[in-house]
């Protein structure tokens, strides 16, 4: 979802800003007495929160159909190991039914453990999104195996108690690392030659397995 939503985002903040504007220009300076305004809206938040409702709904695009298979009667819950995790019973019969996925997404929450993740297969042409093991959409993707290799990793092999040590020993060293101050938060974002994944304060916050296929060069290596 995230790959999409930018875009969106982007517009909704202009024409939310330009709207404040106009609204301000037209209303001039509240008169005194008059009822409080409230708290001041967030042009940046609203376009986020109107980009996610689009996304939701859209699909980016994609065909969204109806969620109608793996709703099991009885639903058991995915637990987070700390190393890994097990996948829940419908995440369970989506294996069982289209087996590893050929690209997922994982954003986890590190305060909370809140996981939210996105399973592609190409061969089926679909992406089954969950949120903490529940799934909650699913939608018929276009083919990509050219652009996008399958990978050979499992989302549940990633979890809130993923470090650097156990990247490294599923992708080797990454060819590039930076870091960046996010609304106050440390963000560490790491490039790998299968992979791309963040750590938040310290802590494993996300992995993206769809990138494009990269001849590592010797010189890039970032020494993590």
């Amino acid at each position: 979802m995230i790959r999409c939503l930018l875009p969106m985002a982007r517009l909704s903040y202009h024409g939310a800003v330009e709207g404040k504007k106009k609204s301000r220009a037209r209303g001039g300076v509240r008169a005194s007495g008059s009822s409080p305004a409230g708290p001041p809206k967030s042009p940046l938040a609203a376009a986020l929160a109107f980009a996610f409702l689009v996304a939701v709904s859209g699909g980016c695009g994609s065909d969204t159909r109806p969620i109608e298979r793996y709703r099991p009667l009885d639903f058991t819950p995915m637990v987070d190991t700390g190393k890994s995790v097990i996948p829940s019973s419908e995440q369970q019969e989506a294996l069982e039914e289209l087996g590893l996925p050929d690209h997922f997404w994982i954003s986890l929450d590190p305060r909370t453990g809140d996981r939210v993740e996105s399973w592609s297969w190409t061969e089926a042409a679909e992406e089954l999104s969950f949120h903490n093991g529940r799934l909650i959409r699913r939608r018929t993707l276009r083919d990509r195996s050219g652009e996008y290799p399958p990978t050979s990793l499992r989302p549940q092999d990633f979890s809130t108690g993923t470090d650097l040590d156990d990247l490294k020993a599923a992708l080797g060293a990454p060819y590039f690392s930076t870091t960046s101050d996010l609304q106050g938060k440390q963000m560490l974002l790491l490039f790998y030659t299968r992979a791309v994944a963040t750590f938040t304060d310290g802590s494993f916050s996300s992995i993206d397995t769809m990138v494009h296929p990269f001849e590592r060069l010797p010189e890039a290596d970032s020494g993590l």
